[in-house]
């Protein structure tokens, strides 16, 4: 399991397998979104923008933009189709990243 915490301009990366638990804290970014779905890309005028699909209470599939506030990680768009973990601020139909973590490949 990665997972990804974005703070001030860089990117922490931490491998459970690697036993490595503690990230560097996310200060600029408030969480009120949790989410665990599936990462799809869809095409628009200026590349590929990530996507978190996933069920909400009702049972209804709901799609997020996801952003990053700096920059996404390098190899990012290789989790496509994979199950993530994403905690964020909500911006209408986006979320604005401060954590995200791959659970599992496609």
């Amino acid at each position: 399991m990665t997972t990804l915490t974005i703070s001030r301009g860089n990117v922490a990366v931490a491998s459970a397998a690697q036993g490595v638990s503690v990230l560097d804290a996310v200060t600029a970014i408030s969480a009120d979104f949790t989410e665990t779905g599936t990462l799809v890309f869809y095409p628009n005028n200026t590349g590929p923008v990530p996507y978190l699909f996933y069920q909400n209470p009702n049972g209804s599939t709901v799609a997020k933009a996801l952003v990053f506030p700096y920059s996404s990680p390098n190899d990012f768009s290789s989790w496509v189709g994979a199950q993530i973990s994403v905690t964020g601020h909500v911006n209408s139909e986006h979320v604005i990243v401060s954590t995200i973590t791959y659970l599992s490949a496609p």
